[in-house]
């Protein structure tokens, strides 16, 4: 993001803290006004996370929102969210439509929403641009990874809802949606076609290249279509909730990779256009449970998927078949978080991630030419909220982590370190 940019975002922040009448009133005309604006700072010991250059130190983790809900019937209710974002490369603080919908709920147990609506993966997916409804700053990787957010924020669409008694064994919630994503140009997509790009420098170099480089253009994605359901179950035991959530998502995306190179007899250089495209099929399932009490909250999930990713290669100087690669994601982390007062809130938590858990120990990544520890992600993140009043927070938060594989080989060109550490502060203001 341009340093224009920014000052102007910064600006939009200063304006949104110093409004007095828009800090004080949250109701005008029968439409509730919300918001938030918050500045972050991320400095890693030695890697790069996501493709902010933390090992340098980063301001370039910005957010500011706005949300409204109106109820203009009986039963029906109205509610979207603006937001702007900037994290690395990641929203350039463009202006978007976070969520957006129409909520008709006709019974307790039976209601339909329609329009860009939260997807329920998990316990937390829906808090993950609520940073004053949450103790942590990043929430764990695997499950709510920010390199992801494009794919598993909101589903365009439509879905059911309700709450259904179970007499004396509590109640159950359940949520169910369908839909479709659009995906053009977003992070994870151009960061797939990059990483895609490299793996091809080994082959045109074999053939002959030498001083190779490429840029990416041209990135189109889309769903063909996207699903998510959502049960909880919430015994008679205060405090306490079990869920299970599962969904699914078919993206067909491609890219344009020029590389750019001498080749042996040819005085000048050569071009090579290469599309490639893919084709990825995700099925996902999710089981969560939480305990509540006091000032205490413990938390834990279990995430497995099983990925059919289709590639198709043209364009090159040497024939490519395609292939079909299959990977086991699964993630697992354990939280605990303690509120010990209307000031003061400590958190902790243990994630572990597999890209594919039938590779837990790298030796396909060592086969492709990458390190072993590119095959996993054990993070330890220790967080402390200070609420300083009711519109201004701030939070601290240190991540040691053991492997690399929430991060990207393209965007550490010089390798990366099997232990690391990313330490976060963030300042938010929120009404």
């Amino acid at each position: 993001m341009t340093m224009t940019r920014r000052v102007l975002l910064a600006g939009a922040a200063l304006a949104l803290v110093a409004s007095p009448p828009l800090a004080r009133a949250q109701e005008l005309g029968g439409v509730t006004f919300r918001g938030f604006a918050s500045q972050g700072y991320m400095k890693s010991s030695d890697n790069r996370y996501l493709s902010v250059r933390t090992d340098e130190g980063s301001f370039a983790f910005t957010e500011v929102g706005l949300n409204l809900s109106v109820e203009p019937a009986a039963k029906l209710r109205v509610a979207s969210q603006l937001l702007a974002r900037d994290l690395g490369v990641q929203g350039n603080t463009q202006v978007v439509l976070d969520w957006g919908l129409g909520d008709y709920r006709i019974e307790d147990w039976f209601g339909v929403r329609a329009g860009r609506i939260k997807a329920p993966i998990g316990l937390y997916n829906t808090l993950t641009d609520a940073d004053v409804a949450r103790p942590e700053i990043l929430q764990p990787g695997g499950f709510y990874a920010a390199e992801r957010r494009d794919v598993t924020n909101a589903v365009d669409g439509g879905g059911v809802y309700g709450t259904v008694a179970l007499g004396g064994a509590g109640y159950l919630a359940y949520e169910a949606l369908f839909g479709t994503l659009q995906l053009d140009e977003t992070y994870l997509l151009t960061r797939l076609v990059r990483e895609g790009s490299a793996t091809l420098v080994r082959p045109l170099t074999a053939a002959g290249f030498s001083q190779l480089d490429y840029g990416v253009s041209e990135v189109t994605g889309s769903a063909k279509w996207t699903y998510t359901t959502f049960v909880e179950w919430r015994p008679p035991l205060a405090g306490l909730r079990f869920a299970f959530s599962a969904g699914g998502v078919d993206i067909d995306f491609s890219g344009l990779t020029t590389f750019t190179g001498f080749r042996a007899g040819s005085p000048a250089a050569l071009g090579v256009r290469s599309t490639f495209h893919r084709t990825t099929e995700t099925p996902q399932s999710v089981i969560s449970g939480e305990y509540s009490r006091g000032g205490l909250r413990l938390s834990a999930e279990h995430s497995w998927n099983k990925n059919a990713t289709s590639v198709h290669l043209q364009g090159l100087p040497f024939p490519v078949p395609d292939r079909v690669i299959v990977a086991s994601p699964q993630t697992t982390y354990g939280q605990v978080a303690y509120r010990f007062n209307d000031h003061l809130q400590l958190s902790g938590y243990y994630a572990a991630y597999y890209p594919d858990a039938e590779d837990k120990d790298g030796s396909r990544f060592v086969a492709q030419g990458q390190p072993a520890h590119a095959a996993w992600s054990k993070d330890f993140a220790v967080t402390a909220r200070v609420d300083i009043n009711p519109h201004w927070l701030i939070k601290g938060e240190i991540h040691d982590f053991d492997g690399t594989a929430n991060l990207s080989a393209v965007e550490n060109p010089d390798g990366t370190e099997e232990d690391w550490t990313l330490v976060l502060l963030k300042v938010t203001f929120h009404f």
